[in-house]
């Protein structure tokens, strides 16, 4: 009799083990990715746009160069690095990280062609350049929707 009790208990701390174990990776992947990984490039997505924000005070070409050269660049260029060194194992994950990586890469890209514009003021190089960040902007808005779509599924919300 002791050893049937002794078996049933080690069969029921082994499942209860087991179950304990059983977590949802996407799910605590996409937890870390949000509220430590990314923190400090959402603050730097957050100091971007408030660069940006002074524009509209800036009196010449030169200082939106300056602002380009000087901020918004490195900026960008920091979060890329940021990025990079975030080490995801999750599939789904990984494809939200890749999004966010090529919005970045398209302001980026629109920041060179507006500092050409400016520098040159050839209206090709504005559109383009407007293109670019506009294009930039609708990727962040795919990026959200995904991260919202990707944690509704997993029963998680997100906060803004």
């Amino acid at each position: 009799m002791k050893k049937l009790i002794t078996l049933l208990l080690t069969v029921v701390l082994s499942v209860s083990m087991l179950a304990g174990c059983g977590g949802d990776p996407v799910a605590d992947e996409l937890e870390k990715y949000l509220n430590t990984d990314m923190k400090d490039i959402n603050q730097k997505y957050e100091d971007l746009k408030t660069e940006m924000g002074k524009w509209e005070d800036f009196s010449d070409a030169q200082q939106m160069i300056d602002s380009i050269d000087q901020v918004i660049l490195p900026n960008l260029k920091d979060s890329l690095d940021a990025l990079d060194q975030i080490d995801l194992s999750t599939d789904e994950v990984k494809a939200v990280r890749d999004t966010y990586k090529n919005a970045l890469e398209t302001y980026q890209d629109g920041f060179h062609q507006m500092r050409s514009y400016l520098e040159g003021e050839d209206e090709a190089d504005y559109n383009a350049a407007e293109d670019k960040i506009n294009d930039a902007v609708s990727i962040v808005n795919d990026y959200n929707s995904q991260l919202e779509k990707l944690a509704e599924e997993k029963g998680m919300t997100i906060e803004y």
